[in-house]
């Protein structure tokens, strides 16, 4: 696996969550070999999908979430068992390890942060044009996101739209409430060359120090963001299928 520490202000020393990333696209062991690493209600949840791309895609999420946490672990990915909380982020059943993840999938990418520091939150987006859709939804955002937005040139704004919502997406993950935390109720940086970061929330009018907001670099055409309560250093690592 390849490693490249993305820098954060105000580390705390030896605190590290790891950020793993596979690529869906590429080659890697067949669907088959896959599905056996799934449990029987993955495999019914593969096969609902009607097209063979999704479904394959849906596998391999799940095949590489199964197979990391397991080799964390030291169990056989199989066996790893998986609850929900209020708002369905997934968890460890069994998490007398004490070990925190959530995922995200777009496009031909997935994520895994993965930490024994507590909860965390991730997201990832390919691009796409800023449609009717997406417009309503910016208009969910908090008043300063959306001035942000209106300010920036126009071949600037979906960029930036995309880090925004990658950004409160990882947010509202890390907190375990999902999207049921009005969109509306706190704000992070936007504009191009400004680090991530959380600055208002309405329950905290100043959640920097306690929050470490991190923009992950995905490449050309994607946004990506990990969110966690406390300072902590992020290490971007990139996820070797298996032969």
């Amino acid at each position: 696996m390849i490693a490249s520490p993305i820098p954060v202000p105000g580390l705390s020393p030896g605190e590290v969550i790891e950020v793993w990333q596979a690529d869906l696209g590429r080659i890697s062991p067949s669907e088959p070999v896959l599905r056996g690493l799934l449990s029987e209600e993955e495999v019914r949840q593969a096969d609902r999908f009607r097209f063979a791309a999704d479904r394959r895609r849906f596998v391999l999420r799940r095949a590489f979430r199964r197979q990391l946490l397991g080799a964390r672990l030291g169990l056989p990915p199989r066996d790893l068992r998986f609850s929900a909380g209020p708002a369905g982020k997934p968890a460890l059943a069994d998490n007398s390890a004490g070990l925190h993840f959530n995922g995200s999938a777009s496009g031909d990418i997935a994520l895994l942060a993965v930490t024994g520091l507590g909860e965390v939150g991730c997201d990832v987006q390919l691009h796409s044009p800023l449609d009717p859709g997406l417009a309503q939804v910016i208009e969910r955002f908090s008043p300063v996101e959306q001035a942000a937005l209106a300010r920036l040139e126009p071949g600037l704004r979906a960029t930036a739209f995309f880090d925004c919502w990658t950004r409160k997406e990882a947010f509202v993950k890390a907190l375990g409430c999902g999207l049921s935390l009005p969109l509306h109720e706190f704000t992070v940086s936007l504009e191009p060359g400004v680090p991530a970061a959380l600055l208002h929330w309405d329950h905290d009018p100043d959640p920097s120090p306690r929050w470490t907001l991190t923009a992950l670099p995905m490449g050309p055409g994607y946004s990506a963001a990990l969110a966690v309560h406390r300072p902590c250093e992020a290490v971007l690592r990139h996820w070797v299928w298996p032969d």
